[in-house]
């Protein structure tokens, strides 16, 4: 695990943290607890693990577009367990911009191609400084991350100002747009918005704040 780095721990796998280095580490830990919690399908067994089947490294899933021929193509979660930052990085500067005017690059399931937990969308969006995305309201809620740079966020009638590190929300039903104050203004995303659109209750809606 390395600053910038996306790290997956699926639902019924056995994970553990270990800690390395010298200094205080911390990261933001985002979880669908809540709506196992809602459903009554939470459950939790510690360790020590058992059982624990042989993955392949994550380097066999680094060429894009090309997977292994194995026996993970069984798996109900992504083979892939760490999103390098430094790919992230380099795949959203070479992104077209979105229909909002950002750019943006989806964490994905190699094996299926759909978000990379079953639950929560992640993707990393970076903003062109000196422009203002065009508004967006959706049902969908989502928790950001800023990576590097700064900028602000107006979220229906306030207007965060952020910079790297912070952490700040999006709740449904507001008119949103983000604003880079620097060249490298780069936040992480997750989201429900693909567990509502399998649900047929994602809508989405882009253009000014009257509608």
């Amino acid at each position: 695990m390395e600053e910038g780095d996306l790290i997956l721990t699926p639902a019924w796998t056995w994970h553990e943290h270990v800690h390395r280095g010298s200094g205080p580490m911390v990261w933001m830990d985002a979880l669908d607890v809540p709506l196992h919690r809602y459903l009554g399908t939470d459950a939790f067994e510690p360790g020590p693990p058992h059982d624990v089947p042989d993955y392949a490294d994550d380097g066999a899933f680094a060429v894009a577009n090309m997977v292994p021929e194995a026996g993970d193509a069984d798996l109900k979660f992504s083979p892939v367990f760490r999103y390098a930052w430094a790919q992230a990085a380099a795949a959203v500067r070479a992104a077209p911009r979105s229909r909002d005017g950002a750019r943006r690059v989806r964490y994905v399931n190699p094996l299926t191609g759909g978000s990379a937990m079953a639950l929560m969308d992640c993707h990393l969006t970076q903003f062109d400084r000196g422009s203002e995305t065009i508004p967006l309201r959706t049902t969908s809620n989502a928790v950001c991350c800023v990576v590097e740079g700064s900028g602000t966020t107006r979220v229906g009638d306030d207007i965060l100002s952020w910079e790297a590190k912070d952490i700040f929300s999006l709740p449904h039903g507001n008119w949103i747009t983000h604003r880079a104050a620097t060249d490298a203004a780069t936040i992480f995303v997750v989201s429900d918005r693909d567990a509502l659109k399998r649900l047929d209750l994602l809508d989405e809606q882009y253009g000014n704040q009257g509608g």
